[in-house]
């Protein structure tokens, strides 16, 4: 990540955050004494010093500037997404105070968090289907708006399911994707009592349409949300076939199922169901090269997704299958096992995600699950 000179930051490797668990990192970085000190540039000054302008993004809409700051704290087996995204001034702004909220999160339960509002901070009443929370900053109209949500990270790696969603986020900016190595540069670790929070300060071109609000769940690369004030259909209750040796796992929220295997030899795989709004899910692709780039795999394009799909059938429907057995990485390999089904307004993701062994030895029982699904 770019960085004014002055700006004091912790860094630290991602690799590392990974080893040492998603609940906190606390060796190899002190925290500064004292208030820290920022000097916020201009617009003008922050292309100058980058050396140039963002590629604009392809829309129907006039591009224009804009900025994003994006926060990712892993937390237990979730990660926690804080987003502020408007016109670069403004935004750049309310930084300090950005990160002072950051700073002030707290998880007195595992499954939601608290904080402390900066002055000018409130929070808005209005619900949203995808988010845990909005708050809005200032009085113009309309405020700046942040916004928290949070995505289970399941089985799946820590610096891939940053990778990914990270460069959702620069998707939305017309920014190029970054690579694997290239995420230390492009990012800062900030080091909170809650955790250590991966920050992004991105400055590019949005075209003001969809996707600046896209759920992190939904990877698009910026492809569809829902409007703010859009209501989410209601989601079916589900009966399904629980497979032999399966347990259940954290359920709640999106995740309308949840069963983990464990084995001392092959390691842990995870199974969810989770169901989103057609509108925010996105599309067939965007969700497949999400589940891709999870595994360490590389994106691919229309055609070869034909070639990768298969149908299975539940009950009366026809979901599109893909078996995605990644990259070896840090010695680990990793599958994905996942089932995209249309049921109305809403699409299913039934996902197996783990260590490739033992999720092939599963794979028949994931099957059976899948296909036993059952909607009232």
């Amino acid at each position: 990540m770019w960085m004014h000179p002055r700006w004091s930051v912790c860094r630290f490797s991602l690799v590392a955050i990974a080893t040492a668990g998603l609940s906190a990192v606390s060796s190899g970085c002190r925290p500064t004494d004292g208030i820290a000190h920022y000097e916020v540039l201009k617009h003008a000054e922050l292309q100058k010093e980058r050396g140039g302008t963002a590629a604009a993004a392809v829309a129907p809409e006039p591009a224009k500037p804009a900025r994003m700051l994006g926060a990712i704290l892993p937390h237990g087996d979730q990660l926690w997404f804080f987003k502020l995204t408007g016109d670069p001034e403004p935004v750049a702004g309310v930084e300090p105070a950005f990160r002072e909220f950051l700073k002030s999160i707290t998880f007195p339960t595992p499954e939601a968090p608290t904080w402390t509002l900066p002055e000018g901070w409130r929070s808005s009443d209005q619900s949203h289907p995808m988010r845990f929370a909005t708050v809005l900053i200032g009085t113009g109209s309309p405020p700046l708006e942040l916004t928290v949500s949070m995505l289970s990270q399941g089985s799946g790696e820590l610096p891939q399911m940053l990778l990914a969603n990270i460069n959702r986020w620069r998707g939305q900016l017309g920014l190029r994707p970054v690579a694997d190595g290239e995420l230390k540069r492009e990012s800062e670790e900030l080091e909170t009592s809650a955790g250590t929070v991966v920050l992004v300060n991105l400055l590019g071109e949005s075209s003001g349409g969809g996707g600046m609000g896209a759920a992190p769940f939904a990877g698009g690369m910026g492809r569809g949300s829902l409007p703010p004030t859009a209501a989410a259909p209601a989601a079916p209750a589900i009966k399904y076939e629980t497979p032999e040796g399966w347990q259940p796992g954290r359920v709640g929220g999106l995740r309308k199922a949840a069963f983990t295997v464990t084995d001392d030899e092959l390691g842990k795989v995870e199974a969810t169901v989770i169901d989103l709004p057609r509108e925010a899910g996105g599309d067939r692709l965007a969700n497949v090269n999400r589940w891709r780039m999870q595994v360490g795999l590389k994106e691919i394009d229309e055609k070869e997704l034909k070639e990768q799909l298969q149908s299975l059938e539940i009950g009366d429907l026809k979901g599109d299958y893909c078996i995605l057995v990644g990259e070896p990485s840090g010695g680990r390999t990793q599958t994905i096992l996942g089932v995209l089904l249309d049921r109305d307004d809403l699409t299913w993701f039934i996902k197996l995600q783990g260590d490739a062994k033992l999720a092939e030895r599963e794979r028949e029982r994931f099957e059976s699950f899948a296909k036993s699904l059952r909607f009232e």
